[in-house]
């Protein structure tokens, strides 16, 4: 638990020696892989809840929480979701500065070693998953499905951010695609100082807050992404991208390796 809690919230402090406690408890190679798939797991699954306004799924036999609807048309299943969003829900305000870059002497041991999991090579997280057939396809098929909704623009410019805002730079390469370097690097520093178009501010705003606070994005949040031009269709895989870069980012920043 106090792992979870650590990778979640400050995923820049884990390091190879955090994988210790959890040896001496017990846990072998593959229990531990199987955790941080876990929580990592709950991070996406999580944050795409806040960021949609849906009920997290819980089991068939807890009546209030399900799945608000059974739609199978992408589109019309986001606006059911937008318009079910619980009215009640408290904001939780986060600071919109990144915490863990007030850490000082801290130092990644990520960034294309060797996995820390001596049992289960790999250099790139698409490699250690291969440890994990299933979780493997899942991971492609999560991935190919991002990737053919958002231009590959997008894809890098949000992934990047995430990574900034998490002070994963070390990661920034793997990700940045096409981009310029220099615009890279700003996107990192500073996002709201770059020189991008009103969609791409847009989609960094939305990315910023799904990732230090989820909680207080609002049906009204979703409108502003509206008002700039960017269809359901857009946002929706936006906020799918952004939940599976926290996700990815945090499982490799725990295993020690590049985020692709």
């Amino acid at each position: 638990m106090e792992y979870a809690e650590r990778l979640t919230q400050t995923p820049i402090l884990i390091g190879r020696g955090d994988l210790e406690p959890l040896r001496e408890a017990g846990l072998d190679e593959d229990q531990i892989l199987a955790a941080i798939l876990a929580i990592c797991y709950r991070n996406f699954i999580a944050r795409s809840a806040d960021m949609l306004g849906v009920k997290e799924w819980s089991s068939p036999l807890d009546d209030d929480r399900h799945l608000p609807t059974q739609s199978a048309d992408l589109v019309d299943a986001f606006e059911d979701i937008v318009a079910k969003r619980k009215a009640s829900q408290a904001p939780r305000k986060s600071p919109a500065t990144n915490s863990s870059r007030e850490v000082e002497g801290v130092e990644s041991e990520s960034g294309g070693s060797a996995s820390f999991l001596s049992t289960i090579p790999g250099t790139d997280l698409t490699a250690v998953l291969q440890a994990r057939p299933s979780v493997a396809e899942a991971d492609a098929a999560t991935r190919q499905a991002i990737e053919s909704n958002l231009p590959s623009r997008w894809q890098s410019l949000i992934s990047v951010c995430i990574a900034g805002l998490l002070g994963l730079d070390h990661q920034v390469a793997a990700l940045q695609g096409e981009l310029e370097p220099e615009l890279a690097e700003k996107v990192v520093a500073n996002w709201p100082g770059a020189s991008l178009d009103a969609k791409e501010m847009a989609l960094l705003g939305f990315a910023h807050a799904g990732t230090v606070a989820q909680a207080t994005i609002t049906e009204q949040d979703i409108d502003e992404l509206r008002s700039v031009g960017l269809s359901d269709r857009d946002i929706l895989a936006a906020a799918a991208l952004i939940a599976y870069a926290n996700h990815a980012l945090r499982a490799s920043q725990a295993l020690g390796v590049l985020a692709r």
